[in-house]
């Protein structure tokens, strides 16, 4: 029929304008440029609520911030200045005194683990802020667009990486747009804070570039210029350690020369991460105590069970295009069900990728570079954003697949078997990676909108009047995580900040809320513990607010009866424990009595996704609070 001819036709020639577009020579600046094009919606959104009006403090002097603010402990000495900003601007609780300021405040709950550590040294990302800050500082639109031109940046060193690694310029080409589409590195864009991946990635993929300069028959000057672009990664972000898993794989499957040769053109690297990682802990820099961030080297045995369950999620996510947050959203019992769900499909990856692993050597390459850079990220929280390196392997591996499958019609994928595999992963590339990702990339400013706007009412107490002369009592707060950036997200929107901040407990469960006598409550647990849901059966953002909230204490680090934590004017004893050691009723005496003035009492009130007043019960009597299962 005439109709048919012409759509068959139309597809026919939108196919050839495609492959026209994948292999064009100016494709590197072409993308970058649709990459920044496509992100200057976000150049509206203002400073996001969290990190970057934490940062956005610490960046301001002194005389610009409210006095109360410098009480929290979020405030270093000399804030501001070049050299303190170089040094601590991504610290959060680096040394003992600085964990006592905090949790005398209220910033850190006070559950808070006493021996918890987290600080991150990220010198060359925090001079990039330093500059903002000094050209414009009150105009987040400018510092949006600075990150973008970093995401430009990066999109454009991909596609260039791509182009000397694949050896068909439209697998190439391909490889370069799925990484554009995939949410993972547009994510990190959209947040000013997170501007450290987007300048480690860069200098990363310059790095790879010119140690194949260098091994591939150049002169020694390349093998310099990649050590220093390996170094300013390591000084944007940790993740910049991921640049040593392309460089090993590249000695592995790429370089030609003797085996000797390989193992000494990876000795400067090595060396660079060595000197890094002693300089990185003798400034009192990482993580340790908290289950948000595991470090390596001082929690080994964690981070290799954090590699097991972790790992096999991240791969997966890549694949198959979901969320890795996933593994947070649903209680620790579901965590081995999303393991296995994960794990299947990688087993389908490999059966599918196989023969093109066998007899390609650039597949191979991409292979073991994606899995090794798994490894790092494996330290932190399941988070889309930190598959940035991940995904660069993961695209060109991709890629090389697709091509093999439609263009090159690679007879090895058609075995009856692993060719039955390979047709079914192809169908679902195409879904995750092309339909998906096109659409997420299109809802992704509203998405994550919408993500910030949940953080956010959690800070959201309002415009207390008279508070600064108060302590504020939150009987029940609902994404511990956001306690921290509480306080700065107040002294931005010019609200009178309370003298003190009094987290009762998280806002998981339902509680009991008691008055023993004229100074003292108690809180228990309807259920499990204050510190966990009892739920276990579905998925909510509840359990998301429980992984982060353990960036203050893990698991590991449990509580015993009768452990006191004494902060001003406030009391606090546990009670009771469950088996898991976490709390189950606890006692909260005041330095006045519970109705005093001076206190100032709110609760978290699930159906209206807000703070409401809360009444303290008579002397005798109890309260309910509903949790966020509570019907």
């Amino acid at each position: 029929m005439p109709y048919m001819d012409v759509i068959f036709k139309a597809i026919k020639n939108t196919f050839a304008l495609l492959l026209r577009f994948l292999q064009h020579r100016h494709l590197p600046i072409i993308l970058a440029i649709i990459a920044f094009v496509s992100m200057l919606g976000t150049l509206q959104k203002g400073f996001g609520p969290m990190d970057d009006l934490r940062l956005r403090a610490k960046l301001l002097d002194k005389s610009q911030l409210p006095e109360r603010l410098l009480d929290t402990g979020i405030i270093p000495e000399n804030n501001g200045k070049l050299t303190t900003v170089l040094a601590s601007l991504q610290s959060s609780v680096r040394t003992e005194d600085e964990l006592k300021k905090m949790t005398e405040y209220g910033t850190c709950a006070w559950w808070t683990y006493e021996g918890v550590r987290f600080s991150n040294w990220r010198p060359l990302e925090h001079l990039t802020y330093w500059l903002d800050y000094q050209l414009y500082p009150d105009s987040p639109a400018l510092m949006r667009a600075h990150s973008l031109v970093w995401f430009a940046l990066l999109i454009f060193m991909v596609t260039l990486l791509y182009r000397k690694f694949l050896p068909v310029g439209v697998t190439a080409g391909l490889a370069a747009v799925l990484y554009f589409l995939d949410n993972s590195n547009y994510l990190p864009a959209m947040w000013i804070a997170n501007r450290n991946l987007l300048i480690a990635v860069t200098f990363s993929l310059l790095a790879i570039l010119c140690h194949h300069k260098w091994r591939s028959g150049g002169s020694i000057g390349f093998a310099f210029i990649s050590s220093i672009c390996l170094i300013a990664s390591l000084l944007a972000t940790e993740a910049g350690i991921a640049t040593f898993a392309f460089l090993f794989s590249y000695a592995l499957f790429v370089d030609n020369s003797k085996w000797s040769k390989r193992i000494l053109s990876l000795v400067p690297a090595v060396l660079i991460i060595v000197a890094w990682r002693i300089i990185y802990n003798s400034l009192g820099h990482g993580g340790y105590g908290g289950g948000f961030i595991i470090d390596p080297v001082r929690e080994f045995a964690s981070f290799a069970n954090a590699v097991y369950i972790r790992g096999v999620v991240l791969l997966g996510a890549q694949w198959a295009g979901f969320p890795p947050e996933i593994l947070s959203l649903y209680h620790d019992t579901m965590t081995m069900r999303v393991w296995f769900i994960a794990a299947g499909f990688l087993v389908l990856v490999l059966l599918a990728i196989w023969p093109l692993l066998y007899k390609d050597r650039m597949a191979r390459f991409w292979f073991t570079a994606m899995v090794l850079c798994v490894f790092p990220i494996c330290a932190t929280m399941p988070m889309n954003r930190n598959l940035l390196f991940v995904g660069i392997a993961a695209f060109g591996l991709i890629a090389q697949f697709i091509v093999a499958m439609l263009v090159a019609k690679d007879s090895a994928f058609q075995n009856i078997g692993r060719g039955t595999s390979a047709w079914i992963l192809l169908g679902l590339l195409f879904i995750s990676h092309v339909l998906g990702a096109g659409i997420g990339r299109v809802i992704a400013s509203e998405t994550n909108s919408a993500y910030i706007e949940h953080f956010k009412s959690s800070m959201d107490v309002g415009n207390l009047e008279g508070v600064e002369n108060q302590d504020l009592v939150i009987v029940n707060y609902p994404n511990p995580f956001t306690i921290f950036y509480t306080p700065t997200y107040m002294a931005y929107n010019q609200w009178p900040l309370p003298r003190g901040l009094r987290v009762l407990s998280p806002g998981f469960i339902a509680i009991e809320v008691s008055r023993v006598d004229e100074k003292t409550v108690t809180l228990r647990a309807a259920t499990n513990s204050l510190m966990s849901s009892a739920i276990r059966s579905r998925w909510d953002r509840v359990f998301l607010y429980d992984h982060f909230s353990r960036g203050y204490r893990d698991r590991r680090f449990g509580f015993s009866v009768g452990e006191k934590v004494e902060v001003p004017r406030m009391s606090v004893e546990v009670l009771s424990v469950n088996h898991e050691q976490l709390p189950t009723k606890v006692s909260y005496r005041f330095e006045v009595s519970a109705d005093d003035s001076s206190l100032r009492w709110l609760m978290w009130d699930k159906s209206k996704g807000g703070y409401s007043d809360f009444k303290v019960p008579a002397i005798g009597e109890s309260v309910v609070v509903p949790g966020p299962f509570h019907h």
